[in-house]
């Protein structure tokens, strides 16, 4: 996350005092990740990704990397299983589909919901996917 500075002048004289405070950074969250259309994955390749991110800051933040934290689920094929529980207990299922950690990433993502985030070959699948996949 990016952070901001902001500053004030202001010339006078007079007695009293003053309070100021600052907000607290809340968290962004990946509401959705989904392969695009436009980007088929197949066994031992790479697909893009589309990620939905919620900013509830008043402010953008800038979001420079993307770790995979949960589990997959997946849709299609025949014979697939998603990946069920969550971490540190993650069952994983046989589709061989993860994303992959990327970094170096300077996505501005401005305040408020639903900002989609195009993440290029974002998704992996491995050779070893079950071949209903």
């Amino acid at each position: 996350m990016a952070g901001g500075a902001a500053y004030g002048y202001s010339k006078g004289t007079g007695q009293g005092s003053g309070v100021a405070s600052v907000g607290t950074a809340q968290a962004v969250t990946v509401v959705a990740a989904t392969g695009t259309v436009s980007s088929k994955l197949q066994p031992g390749g790479s697909a893009d990704l589309t990620l939905t991110i919620n900013n509830p800051n008043s402010y953008a933040v800038t979001v420079i990397a993307v770790q995979q934290s949960g589990p997959i689920t997946v849709s299609g094929g025949s014979g697939c299983t998603s990946d069920s529980g969550s971490e540190p207990s993650l069952t994983l299922g046989n589709s061989g589909v993860s994303v992959s950690t990327q970094s170096g990433l300077a996505v501005s993502v401005p305040s408020g919901s639903g900002q989609a985030v195009h993440i290029a070959n974002g998704a992996t699948m491995t050779t070893a996917s079950d071949s209903g996949c």
